[in-house]
């Protein structure tokens, strides 16, 4: 994906083109599905860049170099603007509307992408329906700025990185294991990207509902699958006990999760026969459950009638012969 200029992106005001124009200028591999709203929000901040010069040669200058609505790849962290020069990288998010909290939170989620690339970080919100601009400090205080304060951080900057950005993210460097970096897991040192929050919000207003419910989680190998199940574990443990059965080799990570995590027991599945008692537990987390035994599956559905158990499985692995032979 290439970098593009905002103002040429913001001619087109015709909804049903713009994705296909869009997708010209940056080489993406699939279109956008922009909202109306979101359109319209862009083009405001253009205008306000626009309005910070009267020499129209120099503001298209300033609105050069941008990477619009950039998704990291696996983890679908978004980022509405981005602007990466050598000596500092610039993000701008874009709402129509929003709260300060919310702002902060995603300001927040973004340093902590972002300060992979090595450099000072700028971040801005830009608010549509109060026409307020928005900076995160480098201790995550809010305030309020000017749009010339912005202007002039894009005027400054030098040596922009106009080749393909997704070179510049790999998903294995965000998304870390609770089993191979527990300590990075247990000092929180991590964001969830905001598929995993929304999968994590709705089995947790599902509980809420129903506390006897099947729930399943699905994906590629480096998706995250792990991390949000134990970030599961943790939230769940602050309600009622929780069960975390382990399928596969057991990791030294293990051992130092069971030992620090509060009101959660962790498992290797061989652990898992006729003699395990589930009645403590009010939650159960299978993990790699995939490579759980039918046997051990029957086990726990019989045992779980009056329990929440949430199941993380790739739907593309399958049992190795020597396992099938066990």
């Amino acid at each position: 994906m290439q970098s593009v200029n905002l103002f040429q992106l913001t001619r087109i005001t015709d909804i049903e083109v713009f994705p296909l124009y869009e997708q010209q200028l940056s080489h993406r591999k699939e279109c956008l599905s922009p909202k109306t709203e979101e359109l319209t929000t862009l083009r405001s901040f253009v205008d306000l860049i626009l309005s910070c010069s009267g020499n129209i040669s120099q503001s298209l200058q300033t609105l050069n170099w941008f990477y619009y609505s950039f998704t990291i790849p696996k983890i679908s962290k978004e980022f509405d603007l981005l602007r990466i020069g050598k000596d500092y990288v610039i993000n701008i998010e874009l709402k129509k509307k929003s709260t300060e909290e919310k702002i902060v939170k995603q300001l927040k989620q973004n340093k902590y992408y972002l300060n992979s690339l090595c450099r000072p970080v700028h971040l801005f919100t830009y608010d549509y329906d109060n026409q307020k601009l928005y900076s995160l400090s480098e201790h995550d205080a809010l305030s309020t700025v000017e749009i010339l304060d912005i202007y002039t951080l894009l005027q400054t900057q030098e040596d922009f990185y106009c080749d393909d950005i997704e070179n510049l993210f790999k998903a294995s460097d965000f998304l870390i294991s609770p089993l191979s970096t527990p300590e990075r897991f247990l000092r929180k040192e991590y964001f969830l990207s905001s598929q995993q929050e929304e999968v994590s919000k709705r089995i947790i207003d599902e509980i809420h509902k129903d506390s006897t419910a099947y729930f399943g989680i699905t994906g590629d190998p480096g998706t995250g699958k792990t991390l949000l199940l134990y970030d599961l574990a943790v939230r769940l443990s602050k309600i009622g006990k929780c069960c975390v059965i382990h399928c596969g080799m057991v990791p030294e990570g293990l051992e130092l999760l069971n030992k620090t995590l509060v009101n959660v027991d962790i498992w290797p599945a061989k652990a898992i026969h006729t003699d395990f008692e589930f009645a403590p537990y009010q939650f159960i987390l299978v993990d790699e459950s995939h490579r759980f035994y039918s046997k051990q599956f029957d086990l726990l559905i019989e045992q779980s009638t009056e329990k929440a158990v949430i199941f993380s499985f790739d739907a593309n692995q399958i049992l190795s012969q020597s396992e099938q032979r066990a």
